[in-house]
């Protein structure tokens, strides 16, 4: 789950046409130099329109798995990823806005991996739904061109000068990552698409009625006491009868929150869909692995994932200075975590540590 503020995957909506094959060329290298690049924040082109005409956008508070997970990782990375860069994106933004709404944006490889197979799923889903079904070695090669370019064009730190570029942190922040490292990071992705093609979810998925699939991968919310809740559901389908299944893909290992998300998902299905729980079973597909586990999806599931999300609310409004306007307390009232592990994925940590060099802890 996640919401508008989180940095989006890339094909939410997905292009006409698949990249050419010529677009496939020699794997990145990560010896290749940086070219010289103009200082951070120069180049970000300013935003269309005059935004002195418009009325101000509004920082309203809203809750998602993502936003919970964030907070309870790090009060101080909360309050940078959901406070402290509004309204960066405006020419006219102090300089640390602007980098901040850069910063945020960043992905890790290991959500690099996990983004690139989404969208590869997603779009093989809505070729198949224009019945221009795509071949696994295609969407392969496609997934392969798409990743080397976002490599090539973020070891150059585009993301700087390009309006939401894309960027890996570790680039950002000049990690020594050995190529296996990156190989091993493009082989997870190759053998979670094989996974998914051998996989008996994507057997019934193939073999049901298209005009039954509900939104692909498609951001929406619903309200839990008039707290606005964002979800994006890999995919669902309905049966013959009217059972709805909802699927999500997994890259990693299994964790207890796996079952929790899938809930979140079951409410979302009642409340924009009208498919009561009852009529609603789950599948959790971890690709990397080729196994599978199937989610009872209950009243009592729902109620258990409503309780989570309700105190996770009520934890993120206590840390606020005006709950009622989501107007945050000054910085230095949300500690840094402890827990120096965390530092490593994270896309502020030059905030944190000087040059971004988490000290061994």
């Amino acid at each position: 789950m996640r919401s508008p503020s989180d940095p989006p995957r890339r094909d939410s909506v997905p292009p006409v046409e698949l990249v050419a094959e010529s677009a496939l060329e020699s794997a990145p290298a990560p010896e290749l130099a940086l070219e010289a690049v103009p200082p951070p924040l120069a180049g970000i082109p300013p935003p269309v329109g005059d935004f002195d005409e418009r009325p101000p956008l509004e920082n309203r508070f809203s809750w998602s798995k993502s936003r919970h997970d964030i907070y309870s990782g790090c009060q101080r990375r909360y309050f940078l990823h959901y406070y402290a860069y509004w309204g960066g994106w405006d020419e006219h933004a102090d300089e640390r806005k602007r980098r901040l709404y850069v910063l945020r944006r960043l992905s890790s490889k290991e959500q690099w991996a996990g983004i690139a197979v989404h969208e590869a799923i997603a779009r093989a889903l809505y070729r198949q739904r224009r019945g221009r079904p795509i071949a696994l070695p295609e969407l392969i090669s496609d997934t392969r061109a798409r990743m080397r370019g976002e490599w090539r064009s973020s070891s150059r730190k585009n993301y700087w000068h390009v309006r939401r570029g894309f960027g890996l942190l570790e680039h950002e922040y000049g990690d020594e990552i050995p190529r296996e490292v990156w190989k091993a990071n493009w082989d997870l992705v190759e053998r979670c698409l094989l996974g998914l093609e051998g996989s008996a979810t994507w057997a019934r998925i193939l073999a049901s009625d298209r005009g039954r699939w509900k939104p692909i991968d498609q951001l929406d919310s619903f309200s839990i006491d008039g707290v606005e809740v964002w979800a994006a559901p890999d995919f669902a389908f309905e049966h013959e009868g009217g059972r709805l299944e909802i699927v999500d893909w997994k890259t990693g290992q299994p964790r207890p929150s796996d079952v929790l998300q899938l809930a979140a998902y079951a409410a979302f299905a009642e409340a924009k869909w009208g498919v009561s729980p009852d009529s609603t079973t789950g599948t959790i597909a971890y690709l990397a692995t080729g196994t599978e586990t199937k989610v009872s999806l209950d009243r009592a599931a729902i109620a258990g994932f409503e309780a989570e999300a309700r105190a996770s609310i009520a934890g993120m409004r206590s840390i606020l200075d005006g709950p009622a306007e989501n107007r945050p307390h000054p910085e230095e009232r949300y500690p840094k975590t402890e827990e120096r592990w965390r530092c490593a994925g994270c896309s502020f940590r030059g905030e944190c540590w000087e040059g971004g060099r988490v000290p061994a802890e």
